[in-house]
C-alpha cells in the first residue's frame, strides 16, 4: 500500500497553490496590492489615492488574483495541468509564474518531512513495543518508506514541480498568446517506490492590457 506521495501529493501541491493562505502569502510577500489596483495607488507618493474604506483588502486581491491572474487547470485524461498567468507586465509574469512554482515546492518539502518525522517515531515506538515477528518485519518495511520519503523530500528543492524550461517572456511583437508552451515536469516521489512518477505540466504565460 501506498503511505502517501504519488498523485497524491500532485493533488495537495495544487490545492495548496490554489489556497486563499498560499495566495495572499504570496500577494503580502511581494507586495502585489499595488501592482493589482493601479489605479487606486499613487507609485510617486507611495499612498493609495482612495478613501480608506476603499483600500483593497488582501480578500479581494485574492478573489483577483485568482479569478483573472492565475489559472490552474487539469487534463484528468493525460494528467497534464497548465498553470496560466494572464497579465500585462510580461517580466513580472514569468516572475510569478517561477515562484509560484518555488513556492509550492518549498511548502510540500516541509509538509513531506514533518509528516514523515512523525510518521517515523510514531513507528519506531510501536516497533519497540512488540516482539512478534511478523509485526516487526512489517514496521520495518513501514519505517524504510517513510526514510525514503523523507530523504527524497530532504535532497530534492524540486519536491513535486520539477523545472526543465522556465518560463520565458514572449515576443513583444506576440502581445497575445506565446506560440510557444513553457514546460514543467512534474515527479511526485511515490513513498513506497524507488521510481517517481512523471507528469508534464505546461505553463502558459499570457499577456493581457491591464483593466485597470
Amino acid at each position: 500500500a501506498d503511505l502517501g506521495g504519488g498523485q497524491g501529493e500532485t493533488v495537495e501541491a495544487l490545492a495548496v497553490m490554489r489556497s486563499r493562505r498560499f495566495t495572499t502569502e504570496f500577494i503580502r510577500d511581494n507586495d502585489l496590492l499595488p501592482r493589482l489596483f493601479p489605479a487606486a495607488w499613487d507609485a510617486s507618493r507611495k499612498q493609495w489615492m482612495v478613501p480608506e474604506s476603499e483600500i483593497p483588502t488582501y480578500a479581494r486581491a485574492y478573489a483577483y488574483f485568482d479569478g483573472r491572474v492565475r489559472k490552474l487547470t487539469e487534463d484528468k485524461k493525460t494528467g497534464i495541468v497548465t498553470l496560466t498567468i494572464d497579465w500585462f507586465d510580461r517580466e513580472e509574469a514569468v516572475a510569478w509564474a517561477g515562484e509560484l512554482v518555488r513556492r509550492v515546492n518549498e511548502e510540500m518539502r516541509s509538509r513531506t518531512i514533518a509528516e514523515s518525522t512523525a510518521s517515523l517515531a510514531r513507528l519506531e515506538q510501536q516497533a519497540a513495543g512488540t516482539a512478534v515477528v511478523a509485526v516487526q518485519s512489517s514496521l520495518a518495511q513501514l519505517i524504510e518508506s517513510e526514510l525514503r520519503r523523507k530523504t527524497l523530500a530532504s535532497i530534492r528543492q524540486d519536491y513535486v514541480f520539477r523545472v526543465v524550461d522556465p518560463p520565458a517572456m514572449p515576443d513583444m511583437d506576440d502581445p497575445v498568446f506565446p506560440k510557444k508552451s513553457f514546460v514543467i515536469v512534474v515527479s511526485v516521489a511515490a513513498a513506497l517506490l524507488l521510481i517517481a512518477v512523471v507528469v508534464v505540466v505546461s505553463v502558459l504565460v499570457r499577456v493581457k492590457r491591464s483593466d485597470e
